[in-house]
């Protein structure tokens, strides 16, 4: 409804505007986390409405990408899902993975980009990051560890506590984008580790 300049009310049409589209999922997490020689990469959703399947893509340089897993989505529920999928081929260093949902009536929806940083089993603690977030997960070996993030200076910017059951999340808001480092409180013998946030 609008209004002329005579202050009579007029209603609008806008042959343009087709009514709201409904998107196919409410995506809440995606992250990835080490496992033994892979990597398992994890996404919750809080609300999926007629996906037919969640396609798993993989980038070495995040522009040319191969498919590695299909799911399907949870036929029973629709709401506050939790899914996952492995990638038993990592390489070592940096690991882009793209996430799509496609639609009943075949549009693919693409998710944010994530990376993950995949050394080797032998690591203590692992992280990925997606738009908003550093995510730092540990090697299943380690229970209960308080992680300090520093900046190069080596001044101390935040304390994590970090499980085996679950990650602990950093908002880049709060840190900014460059080198950091990640110190383990509780196991000092673990030395220091670097983290780029980009």
């Amino acid at each position: 409804m609008a209004f002329s300049p005579s202050g009579t009310e007029t209603y609008l049409s806008n042959p343009g505007c087709a009514g709201f589209a409904v998107l196919p999922i409410e995506l809440t997490d995606f992250y990835a986390a080490s496992e033994d020689e892979a990597v398992r990469l994890i996404w919750k959703v809080a609300s999926e409405i007629n996906t037919v399947e969640y396609k798993i893509e993989k980038s070495l340089d995040a522009v040319n990408w191969i498919k590695i897993g299909t799911v399907l989505p949870d036929k029973v529920h629709d709401r506050n899902l939790v899914y996952q999928s492995l990638d038993y081929s990592p390489v070592k260093g940096i690991n882009y993975y793209r996430l799509s949902d496609v639609g009943a009536e075949g549009k693919i929806t693409y998710q944010p980009i994530i990376s993950f940083n995949y050394l080797n089993k032998n690591s203590n603690f692992y992280y990925t990051q997606n738009e908003d977030d550093l995510i730092i997960t540990s090697n299943g070996f380690i229970h209960n560890a308080t992680i300090n993030l520093l900046d190069v200076t080596g001044r101390i910017l935040k304390k994590i506590i970090v499980d085996e059951n679950s990650p602990a999340f950093v908002s880049k808001r709060d840190i900014g984008k460059g080198l950091f480092l990640i110190q383990c409180e509780t196991y000092p013998q673990l030395g220091v580790s670097k983290i780029i946030v980009n």
